[in-house]
């Protein structure tokens, strides 16, 4: 298990020059699950999709 545990520390860091998928959110979904329905835009690959672009 240790192993495993090392291999996701390198891959589980959110800093300059890393790609990152990631869903920006206001406040803690795991405390308020409400949280989740106001998402400005979500990083995948490290580019930005606006919530504009990706309404429908």
């Amino acid at each position: 298990m240790t192993g495993a545990l090392e291999q996701c520390a390198g891959l589980c860091l959110l800093e300059a020059g890393r790609c990152a998928d990631i869903v920006p959110m206001r406040g803690d979904p795991i405390a308020d699950i409400t949280c989740t329905e106001h998402v400005d835009f979500v990083m995948i690959r490290g580019r930005v999709l606006h919530r504009t672009l990706t309404d429908t």
